[in-house]
């Protein structure tokens, strides 16, 4: 599932606001692309915070997106879509943005793993922009080993990550 700012030649883009609802991008986003390329099939859109300004999800234009945990509350952030599909187990992995928590608010709030990678670690081509020294696309998936996984065929890297050792180590104390 990909957010709906990530150009796609086949699905419309319209970051999530009525003005680009006939919008059709002539390319893929560039991490789209990447997918694409290695075997990945985007087959849906994710609903999305109008223009991603905002951390509720809400959309006045293509309706609320509910988180699948309890329909009352919200997803969070404007990737929500993404996290709520991930979570609802229609996708085993979505690709959202994230310019000030887009990722890691939803994923935190659906029970799911988010990673905004650093800005700049991937392409930011054919992603409807807020700050280009902020916005980075960052995977949303149910597992670490899927998030690890999907940013090593995004950076082709393709190598393992190995386990951290956790015995003996303390947060917060001096």
């Amino acid at each position: 599932v990909l957010k709906d700012n990530l150009d796609t030649t086949d699905l419309p883009t319209t970051g999530g606001t009525p003005a680009l609802r006939h919008h059709r991008p002539a390319r893929n986003a560039h991490v789209v692309q990447i997918l694409t390329d290695a075997g990945a099939i985007p087959f849906a859109k994710a609903n999305m915070h109008e223009l991603a300004q905002g951390v509720t999800t809400g959309n006045a234009f293509f309706g609320a997106c509910r988180n699948p945990y309890d329909p009352e509350r919200i997803p969070g952030g404007s990737s929500g879509g993404c996290a709520a599909a991930v979570s609802a187990r229609l996708a085993p992995a979505a690709i959202g943005s994230d310019t000030g928590g887009s990722v890691r608010i939803p994923a935190a709030l659906c029970g799911i793993v988010g990673f905004r990678p650093s800005t700049g670690r991937y392409p930011q081509a054919g992603i409807i922009p807020i700050s280009h020294t902020r916005d980075t696309a960052g995977p949303m998936t149910r597992t670490v080993a899927d998030a690890a996984l999907l940013d090593s065929v995004i950076c082709n890297t393709m190598e393992p990550v190995a386990p951290a050792q956790l015995k003996g180590v303390r947060l917060g104390v001096p």
